[in-house]
């Protein structure tokens, strides 16, 4: 535990500090709360999956910090640094957000099609969310459910 607290708070020059902690750690960081966030246990608990999404802001006090402290003098020039680091963290984030985005998007494999357990419920359904009577005698051409979001 000494060595992983003496390799975190040990001084480094500010490019090392936005390689390992801005690029690798925002990484790390984001697959590590989508896991959490995804594990259905912690959605069945209340309140806990916020709490998980709250190491992201965490995290970034926590660079942000790390990154204002690689002059020994707190100085516009250090500020200025930790003000870059900080923009560059965020668009590290928002890049593979998006892409995770897509990925949401088309990545879902839970497509179904004219089954007949659809095709049974659809009058039901229509009027269920429409508020209006299935009409008679309307021909039922295809049905489909699919569910967004990653594998």
């Amino acid at each position: 535990m000494k060595k992983i607290k003496t390799f975190i708070l040990k001084d480094r020059s500010l490019s090392s500090l936005i390689w390992l902690w801005g690029i690798f750690g925002t990484i790390l960081l984001f697959l590590l709360v989508d896991a959490l966030a995804t594990i259905p246990l912690i959605k069945k608990i209340p309140y806990l999956e916020d709490w998980i999404y709250l190491l992201v802001p965490t995290y970034y006090l926590f660079v942000f910090y790390l990154g204002f402290f690689t002059d020994i003098t707190p100085s516009f020039k250090s500020i200025l640094h930790t003000l870059m680091h900080f923009i560059g963290q965020m668009a590290v984030l928002i890049i593979f957000m998006s892409f995770w985005g897509v990925f949401a998007i088309f990545g879902g494999t839970d497509y179904q099609a004219n089954t007949y357990s659809m095709n049974q419920e659809t009058p039901d359904v229509f009027a269920e969310i429409s508020g209006m009577d299935y009409p008679e005698g309307a021909e039922l051409i295809h049905t489909s459910s699919s569910r967004w979001g990653p594998n």
